[in-house]
């Protein structure tokens, strides 16, 4: 499990999917977030070790990736 921070200036929703080193998606998701700090908590315990790539994207397009060590 890892807690995943977002600093929004508008509450709204935000997909967010994981995917393996090959770019398989392993994961995907939606949850509607609130203006300013939030957290959501993500269950990574089933997928493989290895590394994985975060990717979120909001209403507004804004879309990153992240590089995470699962072991």
């Amino acid at each position: 499990m890892f807690v995943l921070n977002c600093m929004l200036a508008t509450g709204q929703q935000i997909t967010y999917s994981i995917a393996d080193a090959a770019g398989r998606i392993l994961m995907t998701n939606k949850q509607a977030v609130q203006q300013g700090m939030s957290q959501v908590s993500v269950d990574v315990s089933r997928m493989p070790a290895g590394i994985l790539y975060l990717q979120i994207q909001t209403q507004d397009g804004q879309r990153t990736v992240q590089k995470l060590m699962k072991q």
